[in-house]
């Protein structure tokens, strides 16, 4: 199982020779299709789709920088950004609580890398001191792809047109342009009237916020899959990742995952500041899968457990017991680590597409919205369990349909799929015409009826619960981009992601490019309130395969 408790004794791995040195690991970000604000509350599950979009880091060991060649002087490691324009280099201790001395790294990398080797412990500091006295440097390189980040800034200031060819065209791992760079695009684009006060401004020699990266993410998790994937170079590196080597090309084996799902939902806990849901973590480490969170007490229990172990002034024994709580006997791990993910029973025939939508919405504040409200009585009480069972009745449709796929055979398959890409769900239940149907092919066709209805239900019972919680889930300009998205042959639902909000749509469609260059032009031809513009993802779903799927190491760097 993806999620079984590996032996963290003595080690086969081994850290990058000479021979192997550079490796990548990469993680996918997430969509979070049917659960959301249940994905909070056990025992309620979350169909979560891992995206084809990752976030990849390259571990490279280098030739020392400087003659400080011993285990006392630390290890040399450096981190870089070249999508964000970001060096950050210090030294890493050898000995917990493994403080950083010269420049200290942002909390989502300096977590990473600490937990990582209070995850590992002995294995962790030996490694540590190992490369710091043959003097070598460690240099880390973290990338993102592209839809990870809205690419509308950059079509702007490049003056290029927002069209499918466009994004398709823009260079991978692009950066994002200056705010006061799109501040003059947009300026200009206004006319001159509007431009009149931009006139002459050099965004280059703008400073402040005015002269940072024009930044917006489209919520696909890129914290958590930037935790995963340095995590596992970063151990890869080292030889500390269980099961993995420096010759490793492919998905991270089982005892590896589980570890770095530990690891990642720790670092990433602490370095929000809060116990979530974990879902972004455990899809960047297994990819596509049906989610129920880790209790909320036991993953705060590890929490200040390792957050107690990392404090320099932590004692013996908090350090003892943040490593139990990580890496300790049998016993302390199952106490806590009851997290489950199984396949999500996402069709193979039906396919994924994300909009970025110009706009914006605070995840954080809808939730505790939506918290306070669902325990103000029993009215909310008894909306919030109909949600609950939609809920399940929705997850439990999408599965029929890959039942349905797995049992219609090829041809079955092929012909149910053309007949549903050039209709609407009303018709599918019809079936095809006489002369063409197969009792497979018929059968698929009520499954891909079925789940549509039972999307629409849930969404609809979404929609009616952030209305009477006054939480914007599904606000009123979203409904009109997804009344229009659904009414398109070949198109199962289309829903807000998450927790809702105004920034991002998807759609399952039945998997046909015809049906996917469909809603890629309506989502670009659509004119909201206020100029919103929404903008088609290149991403698609992982496979629902919790082997293959999720974090990978690859020879190399994925920029050469």
């Amino acid at each position: 199982h993806p999620l079984a408790t590996p032996s963290l004794g003595p080690r086969a791995a081994m850290a990058l020779s000479a021979d192997a040195r550079t490796i990548t690991a990469s993680a996918p970000g997430k969509v979070l299709l049917v659960g959301g604000y249940l994905v909070l509350h056990r025992p309620h599950h979350a169909l979560i789709a891992g995206a084809s979009a990752r976030f990849h880091t390259t571990a490279e060991w280098e030739e020392p920088a400087s003659s400080r060649a011993s285990p006392a002087a630390g290890l040399a490691v450096r981190v870089t950004s070249p999508q964000f324009h970001s060096d950050t280099e210090f030294r890493l201790s050898a000995t917990p609580p493994h403080v950083f001395e010269g420049e200290e790294p942002p909390s989502f990398i300096a977590l990473a890398i600490r937990v990582a080797l209070l995850a590992a412990g002995e294995a962790g500091a030996a490694a540590v001191a190992a490369a710091a006295g043959e003097g070598r440097r460690l240099r880390l390189t973290l990338r993102a792809d592209n839809d990870f980040y809205s690419q509308l800034p950059f079509l702007r200031v490049a003056g290029e047109p927002v069209t499918a060819d466009a994004l398709k065209r823009v260079p991978p791992f692009q950066p994002p342009p200056t705010e006061a760079a799109l501040a003059e695009a947009e300026a200009s684009a206004a006319g001159a009237a509007a431009a009149a006060g931009s006139a002459g401004r050099d965004p280059a020699a703008a400073g402040g916020a005015d002269g940072g990266p024009a930044i917006r993410k489209t919520g696909l998790g890129s914290s958590a899959a930037l935790t995963v994937s340095l995590t596992a170079a970063f151990a890869v590196a080292l030889g500390i990742l269980p099961g993995e080597d420096a010759a490793s090309n492919g998905p991270v084996g089982a005892a590896g995952k589980a570890w770095l799902m530990r690891c990642g939902q720790v670092s990433h806990g602490l370095a929000q500041g809060k116990v979530g849901s974990g879902f972004d973590v455990s899809a960047a480490v297994l990819g596509t899968q049906l989610y129920l969170r880790v209790s909320r007490d036991a993953l705060a229990d590890a929490m200040g457990a390792a957050g107690a172990a990392l404090r320099p002034e932590a004692t013996a024994a908090e350090l003892s017991a943040g490593r139990a709580a990580l890496a300790g006997p049998e016993a302390t791990e199952t106490r806590w680590w009851d997290l489950e993910a199984g396949p999500a029973g996402l069709p193979s025939c039906v396919d994924l597409l994300l909009a970025d939508v110009s706009g914006g919405s605070s995840t954080p504040s809808m939730v505790r919205r939506i918290e306070a409200w669902r325990t103000e009585g029993d009215t909310q009480a008894a909306l919030w369990e109909e949600v609950a069972a939609a809920t399940r009745s929705a997850q439990r449709a999408l599965a029929e349909v890959a039942e349905a796929e797995a049992a219609a055979g090829a041809d079955g398959v092929a012909a149910a799929l053309a007949y549903a890409a050039a209709t609407t769900p009303d018709a599918w239940p019809r079936g095809l015409p006489a002369e063409e149907a197969t009792a497979g092919a018929s059968k698929l066709l009520e499954r891909l009826a079925a789940a549509s209805a039972a999307l629409a239900a849930w969404r609809g019972l979404m929609r009616r619960m952030g209305n009477e919680a006054g939480v914007p889930i599904e606000p009123a300009s979203q409904t009109a981009l997804l009344e229009a998205t659904q009414a398109l042959p070949g198109v199962l639902a289309a829903a807000v992601p998450g927790a809702g909000g105004f920034d991002a749509i998807y759609v399952l469609c039945v998997r046909d490019p015809a049906v996917r260059a469909a809603v890629e032009a309506c989502w670009l031809d659509f004119k909201g309130e206020g100029g919103q513009r929404v903008v088609p993802l290149l991403l698609t779903a992982e496979p629902d395969d919790l082997v293959s799927g999720g974090v990978r190491i690859a020879q190399g760097n994925p920029s050469v």
